[in-house]
């Protein structure tokens, strides 16, 4: 079958069409400078303190991290029907403190994406109750940025009973 070359008329409409997209078109804004490590860092900073005010049971600092408004939603691997569950975080926040049992979470390994004044922060996590480890997961943080501060607006997680790596013990 023999070689076929475009029209010479279509080859001249892409030149033109080419020439005319990157000299005529509108001029963008330049891109907001942003510092991407400092933005991560502080996203990370706000999930960790969500984590460590589990663990204290410091229902006035995990306050400080979320949108009160915003939502847990959760997915139970293993079980059917199919367990999905969502909680306001405000809810969260009222049982907070009476909770009898320690709980720690750990998250490693975190995928953080920005633009502007949202960000999403994608985990793996393992979950310990007194110091037993009783499920594994991925978290996904909903974050969005407030005029003081990064703030979780929303949690997706799954809660997973089996497969956990064993990643040590978590900080008695």
């Amino acid at each position: 079958m023999p070689k076929t070359r475009p029209p010479l008329f279509a080859l001249i409409i892409f030149l033109w069409f080419t020439t005319y997209v990157v000299n005529c078109a509108p001029d963008l804004p330049a891109p907001q400078e942003v510092d991407q490590a400092s933005e991560t860092e502080a996203i990370l900073a706000v999930v960790q303190k969500f984590f460590d005010t589990m663990t204290s049971k410091d229902a006035e600092r995990a306050r400080e991290t979320l949108i009160l408004d915003g939502q847990f939603m959760s997915i139970r691997e293993g079980e059917s029907p199919l367990n999905v569950r969502s909680t306001p975080l405000s809810s969260y926040i009222e049982k907070l403190g009476s909770r009898p049992r320690l709980q720690e979470e750990r998250m490693w390994d975190p995928i953080v994406k920005v633009h502007r004044r949202i960000a999403m922060v994608w985990t793996p996590y393992d979950f310990h109750i007194d110091g037993k480890l009783t499920h594994c997961g991925v978290d996904v943080f909903t974050l969005l940025a407030t005029e003081d501060s990064w703030k979780i607006a929303s949690v997706t997680y799954t809660v997973e009973p089996e497969g956990c790596e064993a990643l040590g013990q978590p900080d008695q």
